[in-house]
């Protein structure tokens, strides 16, 4: 049961209301409601925002600075990926571009790693599943302090994934 409101040019749709329930106040508020919610979902859910190596608390820097090493750092986000404060980092090192994600406390988050850093139980999953693909991107990501290897790949022209736990078990 779509209605439909034009309110000052814009015209709002599907309604789950109908018109004849709604007050001429209603017909007002209720865009004016969901267009308020979007503001704030958009206000409070801020995206990554590009941070100096400076900016951060000490041990974040000092995670970071280690990860790096002999590397060039790209650049610092505060990213939103993870319910605690986060920092993101693209260096490169070796010629190859790497990433890697810290707490303010310094603790990993997210690492990218080479298919030779996968533990031994991991290793037959990861080359069953891979099949005939092309590795994209490997991570190792810390949650809940354990960890989880994620891998991106493309296989006849089309992207996925899959994520594996440390015993080698295929969560997705």
């Amino acid at each position: 049961m779509g209605q439909r409101l034009t309110l000052d040019g814009l015209t709002f749709s599907n309604f789950p209301v109908s018109p004849v329930a709604m007050s001429p106040v209603n017909h007002f508020l209720y865009p004016v409601m969901i267009v308020a919610g979007w503001l704030l979902s958009v206000t409070f859910c801020p995206a990554d925002q590009p941070v100096t190596l400076s900016e951060l608390p000490t041990p974040a820097q000092s995670a970071l600075k280690e990860q790096v090493g002999k590397g060039t750092l790209n650049g610092v986000l505060r990213t939103s990926e993870f319910p605690v404060a986060a920092f993101a980092a693209t260096y490169a090192r070796d010629k190859k571009n790497w990433t890697v994600t810290v707490n303010a406390e310094g603790k990993l988050l997210r690492q990218q790693i080479l298919t030779a850093d996968l533990p031994e139980a991991v290793r037959p999953m990861f080359k069953k599943t891979m099949g005939t693909g092309k590795l994209q991107k490997l991570e190792k990501v810390w949650e809940d302090g354990k960890p989880t290897y994620e891998v991106e790949l493309t296989r006849s022209g089309r992207t996925g994934g899959f994520t594996l736990d440390e015993a080698g078990t295929l969560l997705s």
